[in-house]
């Protein structure tokens, strides 16, 4: 375990990150129901030439990456829980060197440094951006 981890802080990080999985379990079963009972309805219905089409395609796109955005999320917080479970919560994924606790904080599913994180993005890209080939 990171030393700068007590048990009451990797109490309250499990608490944060099981708090914030519920959430998203709730709000992805919301995206899914209310965008195929709903939206695609409505907007369907509105198509009346290519640019209709082209604007209900935006937002079913837009509606499709929420969810994936949130989807991605869901699985950096059980990647985080499982890194508890190892022993390894805390612990740069790259580097290996601790993760501040004030990341850890703010990114309760964290999985790397900051230094090693924005190297990261650099390279890959951002969470929420497009890969760069």
């Amino acid at each position: 375990m990171n030393e700068q981890l007590s048990r009451p802080e990797l109490a309250s990080r499990r608490a944060a990150l099981q708090d914030r999985l519920a959430v998203m379990i709730k709000e992805i079963r919301s995206n899914l129901e209310t965008g195929k009972n709903q939206e695609y309805t409505e907007v369907s219905e509105q198509v009346r030439d290519l640019g209709d089409a082209a604007t209900a395609d935006v937002l079913i796109d837009a509606r499709i990456f929420d969810i994936q955005r949130d989807v991605e999320e869901l699985k950096d917080i059980r990647k985080a829980l499982r890194r508890m479970e190892e022993g390894s919560y805390g612990w740069c994924i790259d580097c290996g060197e601790p993760i501040a606790l004030a990341r850890l904080r703010a990114q309760p599913a964290a999985a790397r440094c900051l230094p090693c994180q924005s190297r990261h993005e650099r390279e890959y890209g951002a969470p929420d951006s497009p890969r760069r080939i």
